[in-house]
């Protein structure tokens, strides 16, 4: 009894470490599903607020079995001993141009009274001074990005842009990395068995699980997923890199920073995020440029 307790409590727990504008609603839209599949309880923390500035202890006291940590702060981080996850970037410039529109007119300010005074200003300048004031605005969320550790064994490194671009590959490579998939040729038997891992009963008025359960997701289902929480889905048939600078899934183009900056932004940014750009391998050189650029991407970014 005692060695099974053990081997129980040693099982690690997955989590995924996101920053602010860095596709995190696509990310979560998908590994809610996933986490409701296998019955995985997860738990999404937002700010340090949330868990009391003790992720640790969170996660213990609420059984979380997958974390979703939405503005990953390594100082936090750093107290974990178990667990397993992956670490989405974005470029830093794409996220001050999203935070822009998003903060101007999309995101919600519940709870968040920075938010509130930040849109007023918005709303009373230009785009172009907007874009200076968003800089300033989410320097905590990329300095987050700055201080993050980039050389966790148990965490898996990528960039917003590789996952939209080749999102099946990528997410298959996440759960493999986690061993939560079953990429083996699929049966009967074990799709049948997966299928009543999902089944439902009506109960006291309240949706129970039947005691079947799977512990990986087969590859086909997550697949689905992915398909499922597509762009043109979310966008409600809006054509990939049609703008809707109201909606949260605005336009799904990487490197749209490129349109949007002039050389005062361009110069400001070097003044201040040129280390971050560097380190994150979005840029090789101090002097970078810029050219407009149109590109068409499949998936849901804002």
């Amino acid at each position: 009894m005692e060695s099974n307790l053990f081997l129980k409590n040693t099982k690690p727990t997955l989590a995924f470490f996101g920053h602010h504008k860095g596709a995190t609603t696509w990310i979560i839209n998908i590994l809610k599903q996933v986490c409701f599949d296998l019955g995985l309880k997860h738990a999404v923390a937002s700010n340090s607020n949330k868990f009391q500035q003790d992720l640790s202890r969170f996660i213990d006291q609420n059984k979380i079995g997958f974390l979703f940590y939405v503005n990953a702060d390594y100082r936090y981080v750093n107290s974990l001993s178990n667990f397993k996850g992956f670490h989405v970037v974005r470029d830093p410039r794409d996220i001050i141009v999203s935070g822009y529109f998003s903060h101007r007119y999309s995101h919600s300010t519940e709870n968040w009274e920075k938010l509130i005074s930040h849109r007023a200003q918005l709303e009373k300048v230009s785009k172009e001074e907007g874009l200076l004031l968003e800089m300033e605005f989410s320097r905590q969320f990329l300095e987050e990005m700055y201080h993050w550790n980039y050389n966790l064994p148990n965490v898996l490194e990528l960039k917003m842009e590789d996952m939209i671009q080749n999102p099946y590959e990528s997410f298959v490579n996440i759960f493999q990395f986690l061993e939560i998939i079953d990429d083996s040729r699929s049966n009967t038997q074990k799709c049948l068995k997966y299928f009543l891992s999902k089944a439902v009963v009506r109960k006291l008025n309240k949706y129970t699980p039947f005691e079947v359960s799977c512990k990986r997701i087969l590859m086909s289902r997550l697949l689905e997923i992915v398909y499922i929480n597509r762009f043109t889905h979310k966008s409600q048939g809006r054509r990939l890199g049609e703008e809707d600078i109201t909606s949260h899934y605005r336009k799904g183009v990487p490197g749209d920073w490129k349109n949007h900056f002039n050389s005062e932004h361009v110069q400001f940014f070097k003044a201040n995020y040129n280390d971050l750009l560097l380190k994150l391998g979005y840029e090789s050189c101090l002097n970078w440029e810029h050219t407009p650029t149109d590109n068409r991407l499949l998936y849901p970014v804002n």
